[in-house]
């Protein structure tokens, strides 16, 4: 928690907040990523608030193998394959998602008590069953959490078959559509300007998918399982990867060779490739020091300029830098280029981070002279304690 704690002072430094200036935090639902820094927070001195359900829940949120154990038996009381079941078992509790205890203040549905703004609570559940929306009345802004998100759908998870989760969700957004609001203000992406719409589109979404799925079900001989088994995606639909044609066009081979041959053969999202065609060009692969220090990775770095190379003067593209990174004591984890080639140039660095090369084995490689590619040498010489130029 110290690393990412240390991050949220920085972002709020630049917002020109202390934590002495937060006078309540509210939790929007139980999930790791909206509360897994609240007991460091807590420990400055700053109460901590959530849905009053929650209380029911927090064993489960401090040991995931007691959150998924219901899943896991439901599961396997509808035949869910063995690997599936396999994989639930496996689950541990991540450290990142910190420990709780019983919030300071236990929130129930309408105005909150104690605080300076004209906010209101809004039972929400369906993708938490502690999820609440907060409205703020005198800006007409719903923070929705997980609720309401800009451009997917929220995962609506369940594992009692006497209660339906989806319902349950779709009331609420029912709930949150019914209040005079302008802006959501959601837990990931960009403010929705126009949230009613939103809404509505999530509705049409939910109802269409369901009418979908009953209808393969109907039509065919597989089960509700069989049938997932048989969905691939790729793409831009594919949540959080990066929207590139090369990415989409390896995901194909992926999906294409499972289906053919039963193996499988995962894309490597570690060392992916951008490019940006400019000029001079930009190409970076793997992490760099912004991503390491947002997932806590400590780098060591080392970087060399195209100005003395023979051949970026020759072509009189001399302009440019070169940049790698490796874990402390670990392996290449990413590189950029920016200069003459550099869409060219960043695969040879691409091969290193997917393979995971130590900067002791990738600085043994020779590099022709005169070439642009000897900026990479160089960087790597660099990286590996035994710079020349």
């Amino acid at each position: 928690g110290d690393s990412y704690y240390s991050l949220l002072l920085e972002y709020l430094q630049k917002l020109e907040i202390n934590i002495s200036d937060i006078n309540l935090l509210i939790g929007t639902h139980m999930h790791s990523d909206h509360i897994g820094l609240s007991t460091k927070i807590r420990e400055s001195g700053v109460p901590f608030a959530l849905f009053k359900n929650s209380v029911d829940f927090i064993d489960d949120y401090n040991d995931w193998s007691l959150r998924f154990k219901k899943l896991k038996d439901y599961a396997e009381k509808h035949n869910a394959p063995t690997s599936f079941l396999n994989d639930i078992a496996s689950i541990n509790t991540p450290s990142y998602a910190g420990k709780i205890s019983k919030p300071d203040i236990l929130l129930d549905e309408g105005k909150i008590k104690d605080v300076k703004r004209n906010l209101t609570t809004i039972f929400t559940p369906g993708h938490d069953r502690t999820e609440i929306s907060l409205f703020d009345e005198s800006t007409k802004i719903i923070f929705s959490g997980d609720h309401i998100l800009p451009k997917i759908t929220p995962f609506i998870p369940t594992d009692n078959e006497n209660e339906d989760m989806l319902a349950n969700y779709t009331q609420s957004l029912d709930k949150i559509y019914e209040i005079d609001h302008e802006i959501i203000a959601p837990g990931h992406g960009d403010i929705i300007s126009k949230p009613h719409i939103r809404i509505e589109q999530m509705k049409l979404h939910h109802k269409r998918r369901a009418e979908k799925i009953l209808s393969f079900l109907q039509e065919s001989d597989f089960t509700g399982w069989e049938m997932v088994e048989n969905i691939y995606a790729l793409g831009d639909i594919v949540y959080d990867t990066p929207q590139l044609a090369h990415v989409a066009f390896a995901e194909a081979i992926s999906a294409i060779t499972h289906i053919a041959t039963g193996e499988s053969s995962p894309v490597n999202y570690k060392a992916i490739p951008y490019v940006v065609y400019t000029r001079p060009e930009l190409a970076e692969v793997g992490l760099n020091s912004e991503k390491a220090k947002e997932i806590g990775i400590k780098l060591n770095q080392a970087q060399h300029s195209f100005a003395g190379i023979g051949r970026a003067l020759l072509q009189n593209q001399n302009k440019g830098i070169v940049k790698v990174y490796s874990e402390e004591d670990g392996p290449i984890v990413g590189a950029s280029v920016c200069g003459p080639s550099a869409g060219e140039m960043i695969h040879e660095l691409m091969y290193m981070v997917g393979w995971e090369a130590l900067p002791s084995e990738a600085s043994e490689f020779i590099h022709a002279h005169p070439t642009l590619s000897e900026a990479i040498g160089e960087s790597l010489l660099s990286l590996n304690g035994r710079g020349l130029h």
